[in-house]
């Protein structure tokens, strides 16, 4: 008996389950991707600065993934939340990374997405999950 309870668990939580890979998944490859385009975009940067700009952009992803990991205990809403924002954040960045040349106004410094995104994606996110857990609070009671 003990064996199908955790067959019936194991099987309620594969779709959460897998959604909370796939954001774990997107939140390594949004940090790596972000280094890598961040290198691309670099040509002339001092190295000291090139790595305080490459920690800058991992600083989200680094982040979600430490969100992942403590989200546990939170309600479903809030985790599918988190998860559906991690792959978001990972795919807006490294959209707007890789377009930074043809998307920066003429104006703006080299740098200027590179500098923004990461608080920006931090903001959102944090946003969307405290409203879903604000929300999730406010239906259970």
């Amino acid at each position: 008996m003990s064996d199908e309870h955790d067959a019936q668990t194991t099987d309620a939580h594969g779709p959460l389950d897998a959604a909370r890979i796939a954001a774990i998944s997107a939140a390594l490859i949004g940090a790596v991707g972000s280094v890598a385009l961040t290198i691309r975009a670099s040509q002339k940067t001092p190295p000291f600065l090139l790595v305080l700009m490459c920690i800058w952009v991992a600083a989200p992803f680094l982040i979600l993934l430490f969100a992942n990991a403590f989200s546990e205990r939170w309600s479903t809403a809030t985790r599918v939340t988190l998860y559906a924002a991690t792959v978001i954040v990972m795919i807006v960045c490294l959209i707007i990374y890789y377009l930074t040349d043809q998307l920066r106004p003429a104006t703006a410094p080299p740098g200027f997405f590179f500098v923004l995104i990461p608080p920006v994606s931090v903001l959102l996110t944090a946003v969307a999950v405290a409203i879903s857990g604000a929300t999730q609070r406010r239906v259970s009671h």
